[in-house]
């Protein structure tokens, strides 16, 4: 029983290095990115080329340790933070699934139908309460 739970408290404490502490601050490297990332990602132009460059690291560098830091890459970070944005939009019921594609930071509204789908397994439109938008206005 006490090698088992000394085997237990090594994997907790395994999982506790990997996943950075709450309200824990990036690495300096890349906290300029990460910043901009959090302030800019309704921008449909933002790449993670442009964070990198506001770090003067290059595009691996930032993405690594991106990924050490947060435990997923950049670009999922962008879309999560996006997906969250769009999600409040659609249950307040005031935009349609196109305007809210447009505000989130989405180019090409077909793309955020199709991914919103993916990520979240049913339609923009599913989300949006039923008194609020016609339905000619959903996609």
């Amino acid at each position: 029983y006490a090698r088992c739970m000394s085997i237990l408290y090594q994997l907790f404490a395994l999982l506790c290095e990997r996943q950075p502490r709450e309200g824990a601050l990036p690495p300096a490297a890349i906290l300029a990115g990460v910043e901009a990332l959090r302030e800019n990602f309704r921008n449909p132009d933002l790449t993670v080329k442009h964070l990198a460059d506001l770090c003067f690291v290059s595009e691996v560098y930032f993405r690594r340790i991106f990924r050490a830091h947060f435990g997923c890459s950049p670009l999922q970070m962008l879309l999560q933070l996006r997906f969250d944005y769009a999600t409040q939009l659609l249950t307040s019921g005031y935009y349609t699934p196109k305007q809210v594609a447009t505000l989130a930071g989405f180019s090409d509204v077909k793309y955020f139908r199709t991914a919103f789908q993916k990520h979240f397994g049913r339609s923009p439109s599913s989300m949006i309460p039923k008194a609020h938008i016609p339905q000619e206005q959903r996609i």
